[in-house]
């Protein structure tokens, strides 16, 4: 469950980037599926706030193991949070219930 792909995505990654909302719900009532950060600095609630998938954001953030204010240590987010990152994309409803 926690694999990578070639882009360094795991499963619950690459369903949250494309919002999928029932693969990210069942991957998430799978106890061994964790939301730390992909070896390309990404995580699933960075990449669903990204993409504007608020229910997802909502299912992530309901998750006591996420940190949203831990900080990529590499990537393409290096040294900022997801908070950070979904507040520069501009007042919406996923910057509002963030």
């Amino acid at each position: 469950m926690n694999q990578y792909d070639g882009r360094g995505d795991t499963a619950l990654n690459a369903a949250a980037t494309a919002g999928h909302g029932a693969v990210v719900a069942a991957l998430l009532a799978q106890k061994s599926v964790g939301v730390s950060f992909a070896p390309n600095g990404e995580t699933p609630l960075q990449n669903a706030a990204d993409g504007r998938h608020l229910g997802i954001v909502r299912m992530l953030l309901d998750r006591k193991d996420l940190n949203v204010n831990r900080r990529a240590s590499w990537g393409k987010t290096r040294g900022r949070t997801v908070l950070m990152n979904v507040a520069e994309g501009g007042p919406d409803e996923v910057t509002v219930f963030s």
